[in-house]
């Protein structure tokens, strides 16, 4: 299964629609959070599920905050992580990933990408879409399949 993961698109379409370009062909596609309504934008762009969660801008939104989803026998923990203090470290977040027995956790918030593991968990922010703060702005590919687990970031092509 290949997934393509966005973050932090903040309300700005054309850079996502330039991820649906550059990703080529996906089975699913995860919203990270901020905006959710861009999520849902997705969902109308193409016939590939969307998946998407509210994160720290969407104060109003009635969203979920998570989610949790089974793929290729691999449960995926999809969180914005701002409630779990990841602009100061990973900590919280690594243990509630392990309290959770997830597989892989796809998150956002930080706008800075990274693929990390820990504790045989795979964890990737892509970053932001749309404002890299310091950073290209980002997406990601996540694999899945009977070799196991892939995760990489690219930068998004203007």
């Amino acid at each position: 299964m290949r997934i393509g993961l966005v973050s932090d698109s903040h309300g700005e379409l054309g850079p996502l629609q330039r991820a649906l370009e550059d990703w080529g062909e996906v089975d699913l596609i995860l919203h990270a959070g901020d905006i959710y309504q861009d999520a849902l934008w997705l969902s109308m762009q193409t016939e590939v599920e969307v998946v998407g969660i509210a994160g720290n801008c969407d104060v109003w939104s009635m969203a979920p905050r998570d989610r949790m989803i089974e793929v290729n026998g691999r449960t995926l923990w999809l969180v914005h992580g701002h409630r779990l203090g990841i602009k100061h470290g990973y900590e919280e977040l690594i243990a509630a990933a392990k309290a959770r027995d997830v597989d892989i956790v796809v998150f956002g918030h930080t706008h800075q990408p990274i693929v990390f593991f820990s504790d045989n968990i795979v964890f990737v922010n892509p970053g932001s879409v749309s404002d890299g703060r310091g950073s290209e702005c980002s997406y990601g590919i996540l694999e899945i399949d009977e070799q196991g687990i892939r995760a990489n970031i690219f930068p998004l092509v203007d």
